[in-house]
């Protein structure tokens, strides 16, 4: 049995392109999958609504998540999970998804997580990417180094 789930989702990519409403049903569908209903009927839900309907009832999850999955790719977003010692302030965070945005070409949809073992300083992770920017882990390799330099001179003493 063909599965119609990933055609059913590219077609609504096309459709919600053909609307110039590609960013807006991505959020309308990723609140749907997240369990937010909309607060209220726009054009945007309006559309969502009359394409789901040529999808049976019980394909409608699969095909929102297909759909979110592709929607995320075509607008060229990518997640990343930034983790803090503490919370940061939004100019912070502005600069952190700017400096992402330049490097990766990507819109970053960050999320923060706090670790007060970091001390200071922060990790990012966005895709297979990772940036550990952290003073704990500047300690580590400190330390590594200092063991590395000890070695080598005790190796290089006549005994």
């Amino acid at each position: 049995m063909i599965n119609l789930n990933s055609f059913y989702a590219r077609g609504l990519v096309e459709y919600a392109e053909s609307l110039g409403m590609l960013p807006v049903l991505h959020e309308e569908a990723s609140g749907i999958l997240d369990g937010h209903a909309a607060a209220e009927t726009n054009r945007a839900t309006d559309a969502l609504i009359r394409f789901m309907r040529a999808v049976p009832r019980r394909d409608r999850r699969s095909v929102l998540k297909k759909f979110a999955a592709l929607a995320r790719d075509r607008l060229g977003m990518i997640d990343v999970d930034v983790t803090a010692p503490r919370p940061l302030s939004p100019e912070q965070l502005s600069a952190l998804s700017d400096g992402i945005r330049r490097s990766l070409k990507k819109n970053p949809v960050v999320s923060v997580r706090l670790d007060e073992s970091l001390l200071g300083g922060v990790r990012v992770i966005a895709g297979n990417l990772m940036a550990d920017y952290s003073i704990k882990q500047k300690i580590s390799r400190l330390r590594r180094a200092l063991r590395e330099k000890v070695v080598s001179e005790n190796e290089q003493r006549p005994a």
